[in-house]
């Protein structure tokens, strides 16, 4: 556990995530990339949920060989990383955030409400 409560995987010391499917099975893998501070490239931006993922802090490509460029770019240093944006959005949705929501809504739901 990191001082700030985020958590972070063994992602925490990734160059990048890359994503190649469907995302919006798996946004716990998009949070923890973006609490691990690591850039995520993705292909195609329509797998994402729109209200997960910013394309502020994600590259998306529309093929193949552009996603391949990018990340060599990034590699290179003439990409700028977007981490610190996808941290910001982790931290913000953090459990610690957003767990009285959560813990507010199951109190509701289990009293009928």
């Amino acid at each position: 556990m990191l001082n700030d409560s985020i958590y972070c995987s063994m992602m925490k010391n990734a160059l990048g995530f890359i994503v190649l499917e469907n995302a919006r099975s798996q946004p716990s893998l998009i949070l923890d990339a973006m609490a691990s501070k690591t850039q995520i490239f993705a292909f195609k931006k329509q797998m994402f949920n729109s209200e997960l993922v910013s394309y502020e802090f994600v590259y998306v490509y529309e093929d193949i060989v552009k996603l391949v460029k990018g990340i060599t770019s990034y590699i290179e240093g003439s990409l700028p990383s977007l981490t610190e944006e996808g941290y910001s959005y982790a931290q913000k949705n953090s459990l610690k955030n957003i767990g009285p929501q959560i813990i507010e809504a199951y109190q509701k739901v289990s009293k009928g409400e």
